[in-house]
């Protein structure tokens, strides 16, 4: 029964040391928990967060953020041209066509990117 305790009592400083040291590693560390609805800006929030106190955002963030900023640009053009075309404002054929071209090569390069991705991993 000797040897149990001894052993209890080696597991039981070793988990103390472990639990001291990880009070060590954190002091000064703040952590922030976002409530709220869907769609009420947490990632938002979160992404300023990052970006203002110095992490950045890497190249894979980086790339991902362009493929979604062009992609939220040409549906919104596109968004532009079918409201034109419900309310009787006439666009040219030559009009539309470099939107689907843009929007075909962004799809393009947005699975080719995907895959590569894919890839690395």
């Amino acid at each position: 029964m000797g040897a149990t305790q001894s052993l209890g009592g080696k597991q039981s400083k070793n988990v103390e040391r472990k639990l001291e040291r990880s009070r060590k590693n954190e002091v000064g560390i703040v952590r922030l928990l976002l409530l709220g609805a869907g769609e009420s800006g947490k990632t938002t929030v979160f992404k300023q967060m990052r970006y203002l106190k110095g992490r950045g955002f890497d190249d894979d963030y980086l790339q991902e953020m362009k493929f979604q900023l062009i992609g939220n640009i040409l549906e919104g053009v596109k968004n532009l041209v079918t409201g034109a075309a419900d309310h009787g404002i006439e666009l040219g054929y030559t009009d539309i066509v470099p939107i689907e071209a843009a929007i075909e090569t962004r799809s393009k390069e947005k699975l080719l990117s995907q895959s590569a991705k894919n890839k690395s991993k």
